[in-house]
């Protein structure tokens, strides 16, 4: 699931200003991005290895293949999403401190 990513990168593309950093939905995003990384490295394997031995006629291989294949992509996704909403905070956060000088404007200080 990659909707939490896609909420933090409109988070900011619909704010001009700088939104207060939303650590909750970033914290969302990480665990589900876990989720998927321990999917793809322990579960996966697992149900492969489970799959080979009962290798029958119900025995599926390529929605076996598809699954992990998308798990990948939407856990690189949010990855994407994640650095993305970090990166352009980051350059607000540069711009305005060009701006302002050595005075940071005090809704950024919240």
């Amino acid at each position: 699931d990659t909707e939490s990513g896609i909420k933090l990168v409109r988070e900011l593309k619909q704010n001009k200003l700088l939104p207060k950093y939303n650590e909750e939905l970033l914290n969302e995003v990480a665990k589900q991005i876990q989720g998927q990384y321990h999917y793809l490295t322990e579960d996966f394997a697992t149900s492969m290895n489970n799959a080979e031995e009962e290798e029958g006629d119900e025995y599926d291989e390529d929605a076996n293949k598809a699954y992990p294949i998308a798990a990948k992509v939407a856990m690189d996704r949010n990855v994407r999403c994640a650095l993305a909403y970090m990166s352009t905070r980051l350059d607000r956060l540069h711009r305005v401190a060009w701006e302002s000088g050595k005075r940071m404007p005090p809704h950024i200080g919240q």
